[in-house]
């Protein structure tokens, strides 16, 4: 019988333990990093789409989306509260995408994403997301004017239009800002609020954007 023979010791049982939470660790991160980058290229195709259809549009019906006046002369199934003349919406047609509600009919803030889809330059309805708005996973997107966003100083006064992101997460903001402008989202011609709200997704704490802002 040999004696010689000894079992695992604790420091050994230790050390295994701690390569193995390595491991682990490792490969929860690189998963959360994966989910990130999917996320982030979710948000940047959905921004250049937008900004895409928006200019087409523009050039199709020489007016922005919402402010088209008569728009259901130019566009089939316009909703009857998103066709509105210059008598029922004075501002329809002066440049800008107003969020103040027009009497009986919808604003145009409403409303731009209607004329979008129904114009063919939108792939999902808009109709079918709360409050008829276009949608990111982590929130709504506004066609709206500069002057209606609620810190417009940070925005060049040359600018007229702009899209609204809301509830980016910080690390999704800047990874969108270096996809379509400097990398910096305090400055640049897109820019996000750079003081940042905390939210629980999913149980994890993540660092929220208050706007993320694109002109158009």
């Amino acid at each position: 019988m040999n004696y010689n023979q000894q079992g695992v010791t604790l420091i050994e049982i230790a050390i295994v333990l701690v390569i193995m939470g390595l491991i682990v660790g490792t490969g929860l991160l690189s998963g959360q990093s994966l989910v990130q980058g999917g996320h982030a290229k979710e948000v940047i195709e959905t921004a250049s789409d937008l900004i895409g259809a928006v200019q087409k549009f523009k050039e199709r019906y020489h007016y922005f989306p919402g402010d088209l006046p008569d728009a259901g002369d130019d566009i089939s199934n316009i909703p009857v509260e998103c066709d509105y003349s210059r008598l029922e919406d004075p501002n329809a047609g002066n440049g800008v995408i107003e969020a103040a509600t027009i009497s009986s009919k919808k604003s145009e803030l409403f409303c731009a994403a209607i004329h979008l889809y129904q114009a063919g330059f939108l792939k999902s309805n808009p109709n079918n997301e709360i409050g008829g708005y276009i949608r990111t996973r982590f929130g709504q997107i506004h066609l709206i004017s500069r002057s209606d966003v609620a810190d417009q100083t940070k925005i060049p006064t040359t600018v007229r239009n702009v899209l609204e992101f809301e509830g980016l997460p910080f690390e999704i903001a800047v990874e969108l800002d270096i996809a379509l402008d400097d990398g910096n989202i305090s400055t640049g011609k897109m820019l996000a609020d750079d003081t940042t709200r905390t939210s629980l997704a999913d149980g994890d704490v993540v660092q929220i954007v208050n706007y993320f802002i694109v002109p158009l």
